[in-house]
């Protein structure tokens, strides 16, 4: 008989983190573990690829940190809108070097960004709100590169066309598309006018 690793290994952290959710009182959607998400395993694989100790990484809704955690760099700043789940992610993460706070595009001024994370939540807001926020997050930071998810399914309340969203100086380098259920492609935008 052999024994599906990564089976347990899912199930181990989908029960941690259901434990976590009891403790900390957070919405239930933050309970399914990193492994449930192959995408976000494939962004992380991709950003380790280019990362050193000093690169800045910075994720809007970040949950539980899970994502942000595997990354390799040492500058790790995590926000999410959701009080418990940033009090959980920071008891998870707490001997590791990511900081986790309570915020969103707002609550991001004066950063040097190399990589800024946004996906898996803004499919729930319209198209013209999303677009604001970025353009608020880009005038109020330096910003590299935004890695971003793009879907096809219909039944998602916003699809996202970020050529259209994103300034025109951010300009797509590369994407991730590995058939995932949900329709679901990682796009990687560079700021082209951080080179002039």
């Amino acid at each position: 008989m052999q024994i599906d690793l990564d089976n347990i290994s899912r199930r181990l952290k989908y029960c941690r983190n259901w434990l976590l959710k009891k403790i900390f009182n957070f919405h239930p959607w933050h309970v399914s573990a990193f492994e449930s998400r192959p995408y976000c395993a494939d962004l992380v694989s991709y950003i380790n690829d280019l990362v050193s100790d000093d690169t800045c990484v910075v994720e809007i809704g970040c949950g539980l940190g899970e994502t942000l955690s595997q990354i390799k760099s040492k500058q790790k700043t995590g926000f999410d809108t959701s009080t418990e789940v940033i009090k959980a992610a920071n008891f998870l993460n707490y001997f590791n070097n990511t900081q986790f706070h309570i915020g969103s595009f707002g609550s991001i001024y004066d950063m040097q960004i190399d990589y800024l994370i946004a996906v898996n939540f803004l499919h729930d807001f319209e198209s013209h709100q999303v677009k604001r926020w970025f353009e608020a997050l880009i005038l109020n930071n330096r910003i590299s590169h935004l890695i971003v998810d793009e879907l096809t399914d219909k039944n998602y309340f916003c699809l996202h066309n970020w050529e259209e969203l994103l300034p025109s100086g951010f300009k797509q380098i590369h994407c991730i598309e590995n058939n995932y259920k949900s329709g679901r492609a990682i796009k990687i935008f560079a700021n082209q006018m951080l080179d002039e």
